[in-house]
This record gives structure tokens, sequence and C-alpha cells, in this order.
């Protein structure tokens, strides 16, 4: 987030050269992961401001930049109960800052995930402050806001024609996956199988199916299912058992929120696979399997 803000002010202050200007990829077509200068900034020329464009993050790339946010906002959200914990400083301030530069990042992709993100606060997430009595009463008002700010969420599919563009970009990967011999079809072509030319990698969770079969899906699949599992009737436990003020339930409720996160953004884009974006969702798994194991610990020492 700190690298978002220092790049947001050097483009502000005209100092673009000072961002890697000699080892950056101009247009979407280079083949090196490097500095992108390219974000068209869809988002904001959607409501209309013309000259804007979108921040790229010195580390990870565009698309990524928006994932950080949106976790940023999730680490950072009010919306826990007894999370007033001296984890982190400042903790309003920071969502506060993740909320403004939202829209410098925002994506389509990004944004029905944030959406996904509110309904989970709003009616699963056990330990949070929007998931109370009251909840119910927010459909209504979620449908007319739903009605009112479609065009936001879904700012790039304005007509058919867009929605053909988006399934086409998604086909590659399943067609690729149906030609395969049945033993490619169970354990994958491999991440390096320059037999297997893709026209688009939009599809995310295709090329990772595409490459290690459908065996090893399932079995991720099932893993990451008890891991998401675990850790709402754990959480849930603390609630009805009073002890959600222990700073391990924050801690497993953001990582389990952020995981939920990388993982839906599969459904688009691949960072998550790629350099930096698998290890930070590495991460955040490695943190909710320890959450399970440390809840599972504060709750039998009170019993």
């Amino acid at each position: 987030i700190f690298a978002l803000f220092l790049e947001a002010f050097l483009r502000i202050a005209g100092y673009d050269y000072l961002l890697f200007e000699h080892i950056s990829a101009e247009s979407a077509e280079s083949f090196f992961k490097l500095y992108k200068f390219y974000n068209p900034a869809n988002f904001f020329k959607f409501v209309g401001f013309k000259n804007m464009t979108g921040l790229n993050s010195l580390l990870l790339g565009s698309q990524v930049a928006s994932q950080i946010i949106v976790n940023g906002m999730i680490i950072f959200a009010p919306f826990y109960k007894n999370s007033n914990i001296k984890l982190i400083k400042n903790r309003n301030i920071l969502f506060l800052t993740c909320l403004i530069f939202y829209p410098f990042v925002a994506t389509q992709t990004l944004n029905l995930i944030l959406l996904i993100i509110i309904l989970i606060f709003l009616f699963i997430l056990p330990n949070s402050t929007l998931n109370n009595k009251f909840s119910i009463y927010s459909i209504p008002v979620m449908i007319l806001f739903s009605i009112l700010l479609l065009p936001l969420f879904f700012f790039r599919v304005s007509r058919l024609s867009d929605l053909v563009v988006y399934v086409k970009a998604w086909m590659p990967p399943v067609l690729a996956f149906s030609d395969l011999d049945i033993y490619s079809k169970l354990f994958g072509v491999g991440d390096f199988n320059s037999s297997i030319m893709l026209e688009s990698t939009d599809f995310g969770f295709g090329v990772l199916l595409l490459n290690m079969g459908l065996i090893p899906i399932i079995f991720l699949i099932i893993i990451l299912s008890k891991l998401f599992i675990s850790n709402y009737y754990l959480i849930k436990k603390s609630v009805i058992k009073k002890f959600d003020d222990n700073p391990w339930v924050y801690i497993a409720s953001v990582n389990l929120l952020c995981t939920i996160s990388w993982l839906l953004s599969l459904f688009h884009y691949t960072q998550v696979l790629e350099m930096g974006g698998r290890h930070i969702l590495a991460f955040h798994l490695a943190v909710a399997f320890l959450s399970v194991k440390k809840l599972k610990e504060i709750e039998k020492c009170i019993d």
C-alpha cells in the first residue's frame, strides 16, 4: 500500500521517469514482467475522467495492485466484533486510505470480489458487526443499490458484444482441456508444457486445471474447503463462548477473507499463480491454518 502511495505521488508530481522507465513495459504485449505504464484506468474513464491513469504497482502489476487494496480493506475494516486490539495502530485511517485508493486501481473483477466480501460480512462471518439481526433488512436496500450501481460494478460490460469478448477470452483453457487425453486431464500437462499454446489466459482457474489436472484440483478443493469450514466454526464458537476478543479470532477472520478474495480472482486472471501473488496467497493460507490450531488451543483452555 505504501508502494502504491509512493507511485501515486511520483506520477502526480510528474516524476514518471523515476518509476524504472528504462526497464518498463509500454504495452500489454510485452513478454517481460516489468513495471507497466499502460494501465488505462477504465473505471475513471467510465465515470467521466478523461486524462486519468491507473496505478500499476511497483511490485506486482495493476491487477494485483487492486487485489492488495481490497485485502487492505479486509484487514483494516472496522467490522470485526471485539477487535479493538493493539495489533495495528490507526486501523481506521488505513481502511480509509485503501477506500480512497480503490478507484485508482479498480477493475471489474475486483468490484465483484469486493461485493462478495461485503455479502460475507453481512450474512456469513460470525464475528462481523454487520452480521446481526438487522442484516435481513439490508436485502431490499442492497437490491435497490444494486440496480442503481449495476453499471459501476459492470463498467466493462455495457453491451452484449462486451460480454462475448469476455466469454471468448475464457474459452481457450476450457477447449484445450477438453482436447487432452485421459491421463493429462487427470494429472495435468505441467506449467511449462510448450505444446499447449493458449490464445488467452484470462480464465485463471481453467489454466490451473489445465496445468495441474483434475485429481490435484479436487484434492486442493477438499483441503481448502476443510480449512474454510474449520475457521468458520471456530470463529462462530468464539462468539458463542465469548472469547471473540482474542487476537487470533481477528487474525483468522482476516486471513480467511483474504484467501477467499485471492482464490475468487482465479475466475479472471492468473496473477495469484505467478511470482509475488502466489507468495502472498501462501502467507494467508499458512496463517489461516495456524489460526485453526491456535483457536482450538484457546477453546480447549476455556473448556
